[in-house]
């Protein structure tokens, strides 16, 4: 994660972690499932730990659940939502941005 950091310019990541057998090999399980599924506790998380805020925050989201991530942040976008998510949005005029191929639309 360090090395993708880096070369992306970001401080920090947060994203799925698998678990290694005793040889290092992935066994295929995924760890701390109950939090990764939920990226608004993973959000909520780091912001305790590492002194963030919310403010001028920005939060991109697929699907319906990412609707509690997208509810915290300042700048929900919703990036080719599903139907369950595009009804949401429109309901809490979140900006939908809607890409194929090679033009993007802005609903």
């Amino acid at each position: 994660m360090k090395s993708f950091c880096e070369k992306l310019g970001f401080d920090k990541t947060y994203g799925r972690v698998y678990e290694l057998d005793k040889n290092n090999k992935y066994t295929g399980n995924i760890l701390f499932l109950d939090l990764i599924s939920d990226k608004s506790k993973i959000l909520k998380l780091a912001i305790e730990k590492e002194g963030l805020t919310l403010k001028d925050s920005i939060g991109v989201g697929d699907t319906e659940g990412d609707i509690p991530l997208l509810k915290l942040v300042e700048k929900p976008i919703c990036f080719n939502p599903n139907k369950n998510l595009h009804t949401v949005a429109v309901r809490y005029s979140w900006k939908i941005v809607i890409e194929r191929k090679d033009m993007i639309y802005k609903l």
